[in-house]
């Protein structure tokens, strides 16, 4: 049953994309409310929690304000596109997996572990290629193939955090970029080269603090000398790194020439780009059937769709009522005193309510609605990386990460220790860079 609901609602999602109108947008609604319910069977507890708050929250507020049961109703659509794109984001590893490039993984990592610099170069390099497309999927199988070469934990904690995250300030097929561009009517063409820039900073930081811990020991396992074949493993790896900007660069020329939004395309391209890889590789069956594989996990996603679908309810719901300019006078005070202190009010307010439970899905949207770009002098982009970056960090800080507790069970230990004494200086460093980063393209947006 759950199963064919989120079909349908995939199917729905793309029918409304394609035509826009009430007889589309009425069937979308309910079957994401009866998702949405279904949802709420295998999800964790302090996710059913919240979302249940979220839900009486904005029938209260529906109530409270005298709105019609259809426009609530109706308010449930309000993160389908980025919920769909999460949830189908896995498809576009199908060319990967069925090409054979990521058994190549395994061979470079491992022709790598006799000097700790490469290898945590190595490490970092190949989840910097792997995530922006498999996203948490990339710390899973970036395990699955070092686990057993012998590398300390504290080690691969550091890498797993920041090589993975480095792909969260940029790439469209994270909710992080694809929920604050979107919201923030901000083009990814615009935005691509300013998170990429820092996602690649991040991994520069992380691989310069690794070299400064080092005491000169260059063991990490027995070494393994080059060959043809480590040769023919690198050259798939390029070929993974070829795939990707390919891809990227496929995403901003359609947005250029395609009357559609950027999240529209990117869901599409989900689907689209491994059935033609099936096609003109002549595994057309093998690409079908890796894709029905990965939807058939998609039911199992509970958490993630009862957040995304009760906060893109509750903020419908927010902003047809006069709580959403609720703490605009304060950011607007704050923006008069200080750009510096308005990007790290943001910054604070975010990470503070994810370390107490609360989702960034939820959070930095509703922030978002506090503060109009205009309203604090800074243009839109300026405004979508603060808030990305403010993402990024709590995805570090917060106990109930998906990165956090991914990370913190694979390698059997506690997640402050994963977030804070493993990755706390890689934090405060980012954080430092991104600031300067965000206060640079704030002073250049006002000669443009």
């Amino acid at each position: 049953m759950k199963k064919y609901a989120f079909v349908l609602l995939f199917i729905l999602y793309f029918l409304s994309v394609i035509h826009d109108g009430i007889l589309i947008a009425v069937p979308l609604s309910l079957v994401a409310c009866v998702v949405l319910g279904l949802s709420f069977q295998g999800a964790r507890t302090i996710t059913r929690t919240i979302s249940g708050i979220l839900i009486l929250l904005s029938i209260v507020l529906g109530i409270v304000y005298g709105m019609e049961p259809a426009s609530i109703i109706l308010g449930v659509q309000q993160n389908i596109p980025i919920l769909v794109l999460i949830l189908l984001a896995p498809l576009i590893a199908v060319p990967l997996r069925l090409s054979g490039y990521l058994s190549s993984i395994e061979s470079v990592l491992i022709s790598q572990k006799e000097k700790p610099n490469r290898a945590y170069g190595g490490l970092l390099a190949i989840l910097f290629i792997l995530s922006p497309v498999l996203n948490i999927g990339a710390v899973r199988l970036t395990h699955e193939v070092v686990k057993d070469i012998g590398f300390e934990r504290s080690f691969l904690g550091r890498a797993y955090v920041s090589g993975y995250l480095s792909a969260v300030v940029w790439s469209p097929y994270f909710a992080s970029v694809a929920t604050v561009l979107f919201m923030m009517d901000v083009s990814f063409s615009s935005y691509v080269m300013v998170g990429l820039i820092f996602g690649i900073l991040q991994i520069f930081i992380s691989l310069l603090l690794f070299v400064s811990r080092q005491s000169g020991s260059e063991a990490h396992g027995a070494g393994l000398k080059q060959n043809e074949m480590h040769k023919q493993d690198w050259s798939n790896v390029q070929r993974i790194f070829l795939f990707i900007v390919l891809l990227m660069g496929l995403l901003i020329a359609t947005e250029r020439f395609l009357p559609l939004e950027m999240i529209s395309i990117i869901t599409f391209s989900t689907v689209l780009i491994p059935i033609v890889f099936g096609v003109v590789s002549g595994k057309f069956g093998s690409a079908i059937k890796d894709m029905k594989q990965t939807i058939r996990t998609v039911p199992g996603a509970s958490n993630e769709t009862l957040m995304f679908l009760t906060a893109g309810l509750f903020a419908s719901v927010m902003m047809q009522t006069d709580l959403n300019n609720l703490l605009t006078p304060y950011f607007i005070t704050i923006a008069d005193t200080s750009a510096l202190l308005l990007i790290l009010a943001i910054i604070l307010l975010t990470v503070v309510l994810t370390m107490i439970g609360i989702h960034q899905i939820i959070v930095v949207p509703l922030i978002m609605l506090q503060v109009s770009p205009e309203a604090v002098g800074f243009s839109p982009v300026t405004m979508a990386f603060v808030f990305i970056l403010a993402w990024s960090l709590s995805v570090i800080t917060s106990p109930i990460s998906l990165t956090n507790l991914l990370v913190s069970n694979i390698l059997k230990t506690r997640w402050s220790i994963v977030a804070f004494r493993w990755n706390g200086s890689y934090v405060a460093v980012m954080l430092i860079i991104g600031v300067a980063i965000a206060l640079l393209l704030r002073a250049f947006s006002f000669f443009s």
